[in-house]
């Protein structure tokens, strides 16, 4: 009984595409999957931000497991977690890292302005945004109508700059390869380590079952901070791009 389910878990099942509807011929005063709170549908074939649309429709799913999907491969690299979750508007969990507040609300904002300059500037009508941008309205109606078109894309990227961090990260894993060089990712600041863990695990391509430690050192400086802490974020730690993000296999 799908009114009742509370968690769908539908991996390596090759399903491209997800679509919420109402069951037509159903009678009932029931919503579909009206409890879903948990979906775990790792490793398909998802590849439109339409699937991401619709996940926002189902009323009260709050933790979405998606990695190994195309459309995650397709997303802005760095950004990926931000546009699920500026999309997805009840999401507090995904691919197993906790969205706190700071998170979700830098995530809105970062593509709010995106979405108003397109909607604006192109003239999109009522249905053109719904099929583009679902959460548009609520977004505009949450936060206000951003800067106008007057403020320069430059100043936009600097306002938005701000907010990331470009983390050089150096593997020093087992699955490490000789002379390896550090890989580069842009995050936010409100990033989690938890969060932070997932994001690298992906990037290096590490084993779940792989026990790592994080250290960052700021370049030039003898001082190492171990980031053990996983509930905070790495604006806490005082991370930033002048320094390396050290992965570090512990047994």
């Amino acid at each position: 009984n799908y009114y009742s389910l509370t968690e769908l878990i539908f991996n390596e099942n090759s399903f491209s595409s997800i679509q919420y509807k109402d069951d037509d011929n159903d009678e009932s005063d029931k919503t579909p999957f009206e409890k879903l709170n948990t979906l775990i549908i790792a490793k398909n074939e998802l590849n439109s931000i339409q699937s991401i649309h619709q996940l926002n429709l189902f009323p009260s799913l709050t933790k979405i497991v998606l990695r190994g999907n195309p459309i995650i491969d397709k997303l802005d690299k760095g950004a990926e977690r931000y546009i699920i979750i500026s999309n997805i508007g009840n999401v507090t969990h995904l691919d197993h890292g906790f969205v706190n507040p700071k998170e979700r609300e830098d995530a809105e904002l970062y593509f709010l302005p995106k979405w108003h300059e397109d909607v604006t500037s192109n003239e999109l009508n009522e249905e053109e945004i719904k099929v583009k941008y679902p959460r548009y309205h609520s977004l505009v109606e949450l936060h206000g109508i951003p800067n106008p078109p007057s403020v320069s894309q430059e100043q936009k990227k600097q306002t938005i700059s701000k907010g990331l961090i470009e983390l050089s990260i150096m593997n020093q894993t087992l699955n490490a390869t000789f002379n390896e060089k550090p890989k580069t990712i842009k995050i936010p600041k409100s990033t989690t380590i938890q969060n932070l863990k997932t994001l690298i695990f992906r990037l290096l391509k590490l084993s779940p079952q792989t026990q790592v430690e994080l250290k960052f050192q700021i370049k030039g400086q003898p001082s190492v901070t171990k980031l053990e802490d996983e509930e905070e974020t790495v604006e806490y730690y005082e991370i930033s791009d002048l320094g390396v993000l050290y992965v570090i296999e512990s047994f």
